[in-house]
């Protein structure tokens, strides 16, 4: 996602909601004794999915997808564990591993605004992707985006610091820049710019909504499994990937070195192929706002000139 700095000065917005009218949906949970199988199931529905598409592609003889050993597991019976790829071998430098076509994608192409830099046009793509999103969710197994919609229902809602307790997001709120009024983009950028505009102020389903697509999207689309690779930056990063909306209709990701049997797939989530100005202005306390977690190092930090 095109982000700036959180302590950031923002221009008031109106979100335009040119989509569909508000659904509520409850937040889908499954029984502890599914746990892993469930897991199983869903993901293999996913990549047969995308395997079945023209062009579509998932090496499953070199990857799995698997929960993250250093998650800590997770005794919830609300949302699966964090989930990433791994190798099941070594993998050579160069091999293509992941051919995620254009169909696949839940996206506004035909309604988004033109990216013009602002957070205005940001925000409401934003907004609109959130209400295409709604409509599938609501559309369940007769989404064309069945496979991918039901890995999303299974997601922990809670992830990133907007969508935090209330005493949780004053800790962080009191560590951050402060705009006007003591509010702070790191923890109220949910408040401040969808909820009366977007989405329902009070319907906690459709603020999980709004922050899966910030966590899970990039810019204009949801993109499966490739919102499953996780980040990192440096040597750690062990895949490239070509342009979302480049013009052969399929994102190809490979691996941009070796990689050894059980090593973990990552890409950069700020130096990548679209990234453009965003490896400028876009570090670590970003990565925590939009995913939730602190990255590994190398960390970055951006600051405005005064």
């Amino acid at each position: 996602a095109k982000q700036r700095i959180m302590g950031l000065t923002r221009t008031p917005l109106m979100l335009i909601t040119r989509a569909l009218p508000a659904l509520t949906l409850p937040i889908s949970t499954y029984s502890a004794g599914e746990s892993i199988f469930g897991v199983k199931n869903i993901v293999s529905h996913l990549t047969s999915w995308i395997q079945d598409m023209p062009g579509g592609f998932f090496d499953d003889e070199k990857l799995e997808i698997l929960p993250l050993p250093y998650a800590g597991g997770s005794s919830s019976t609300e949302s699966f564990p964090p989930m990433g790829i791994f190798a099941k071998r070594d993998i050579a430098a160069g091999e293509i591993l992941m051919k995620i076509p254009h169909e696949a994608y839940i996206k506004v192409w035909d309604v988004m605004q033109r990216e013009d830099g602002s957070w205005d046009v940001y925000y409401n793509n934003m907004c609109l992707l959130a209400k295409a999103f709604e409509r599938e969710m609501y559309l369940g197994d007769e989404s064309f985006y069945a496979p991918y919609v039901n890995f999303l229902r299974k997601q922990a809602a809670g992830q990133i610091p907007a969508t935090w307790s209330d005493g949780a997001k004053h800790i962080l709120r009191d560590l951050l820049p402060k705009e006007v009024g003591g509010k702070s983009n790191g923890v109220d950028w949910i408040d401040d710019y969808f909820k009366g505009s977007c989405i329902s102020p009070i319907d906690p389903f459709q603020e999980h909504l709004v922050a899966l697509v910030k966590q899970r999207s990039f810019d204009d689309s949801l993109l499966p499994l490739w919102d499953m690779v996780n980040h990192a930056n440096g040597p750690h990063a062990n895949i490239k990937e070509t342009s979302l909306h480049n013009d052969d209709g399929v994102n190809i990701m490979w691996s941009s070195r070796a990689i050894q049997k059980g090593e973990e797939v990552l890409m950069s989530y700020n130096r990548c192929a679209d990234c453009k100005l965003v490896a400028n202005e876009w570090g670590t306390p970003e990565i925590l706002r939009d995913f939730g977690f602190v990255e590994g190092y190398p960390h970055r930090y951006y600051f405005e000139e005064a």
